[in-house]
């Protein structure tokens, strides 16, 4: 049974079972909310519920939902989103970049991965009022990638996949270059050829560029993960749960200049963190650009829509007519 390789305690008496995996999504994760009021809408027999894993007992949970015909798929959280990507039977075309946020089934006893998250973030930049100012004056516009894990790789490979996308280059900021060998699947696509520059965190001061848009994709600032006090654009020390106000001040201090170094004053700071709605960052911004932020609340949802219609679309032992983007987003806006 996979809920001895969970840490908290879930009950569903649905026939089917669908589910967040993660550190801590018991702990505010919308997908539950989201999924289970499509499925009570749709009147269909099963419940979302969130899955609390340790590293250790990862592949075994992974394992224990492969054999469990009622599991029909999910979504994968933080920090997890890169580590099952080698766990899953299948890899969605939008999943190339190494990075998984959607599970679905294929057969009664594998499972496929795919990454909704960067759609979910480009079709949510899409519909920002700002943005629509910046694609009527220039073209293609410059972005910056803030981060090196999963929704960093995502967001990345949707900016440079979608036929309608004005990014032609990205600059992607990591923390430090040991993460760089993780990108190595993009890197290597010759679609991507050329068009991804890397840049350490310690390297961003001697940048001269200004940019259109800015993605921050680190946990850095997040309620979820207890960092909202954080903003990943100043210094970080190398624990983050220790640290005293000094370590704050220099973090916020520094912060702020890098968002004025990067930026113009049409410029959009869009922060892929929900909680809290407006972050550090986002805070920060204001005092300084009169474009809104964006947060990634949006996105949230519309990667779930995306995430919920490939999963259901693929159930066909429920006998379910297929259901649409449209209908879904309908529902779960609700």
């Amino acid at each position: 049974m996979f809920t001895k390789y969970i840490d908290n305690s879930v009950a569903f008496k649905t026939s089917y079972f669908a589910g967040i995996i993660g550190i801590c999504p018991s702990k505010g994760a919308r997908s539950p909310t989201l999924w289970n009021n499509a499925f009570q809408k749709l009147q269909l027999p099963a419940t979302f519920l969130a899955y609390d894993v340790n590293e250790h007992n990862l592949n075994s949970l992974v394992s224990a939902l492969k054999d469990d015909e009622k599991f029909i798929g999910g979504s994968v959280t933080n920090p997890y989103k890169e580590k099952i990507f080698n766990l899953v039977d299948d890899i969605h075309p939008s999943a190339q970049c190494g990075a998984i946020n959607c599970l679905y089934r294929i057969t009664p006893n594998k499972i496929a991965g795919m990454n909704t998250d960067g759609l979910g973030a480009f079709f949510s930049l899409k519909q920002h009022k700002d943005y629509q100012k910046l694609i009527q004056n220039k073209k293609p516009l410059s972005a910056l990638v803030w981060g090196a894990g999963g929704v960093a790789k995502a967001v990345a490979s949707a900016l440079l996949s979608e036929t309608d996308s004005p990014f032609t280059q990205l600059t992607i900021v990591l923390r430090n270059k040991s993460r760089l060998p993780s990108w190595s699947l993009l890197k290597e696509k010759p679609q991507y050829k050329n068009r991804l520059n890397f840049i350490s965190q310690e390297e961003v001061s001697s940048l001269k560029e200004k940019y259109d848009v800015i993605f921050q994709c680190t946990p850095v600032g997040s309620q979820l993960v207890g960092l909202e006090k954080w903003s990943p654009f100043g210094v970080l020390p190398q624990d983050l749960s220790q640290s005293h106000s000094g370590n704050f001040e220099k973090n916020l201090a520094t912060s702020l200049n890098t968002l004025k170094q990067l930026s113009l004053d049409s410029s959009i700071l869009f922060d892929v963190n929900y909680l809290p709605d407006t972050s550090i960052a986002m805070h920060q911004w204001q005092s300084i650009r009169s474009s809104a932020p964006l947060n990634g609340l949006k996105m949230n949802l519309l990667q779930a829509v995306i995430a919920f219609v490939q999963v259901m679309n693929k159930v066909q032992w429920l006998k379910t007519k297929e259901v649409s983007q449209e209908e879904i987003f309908k529902i779960m806006s609700s």
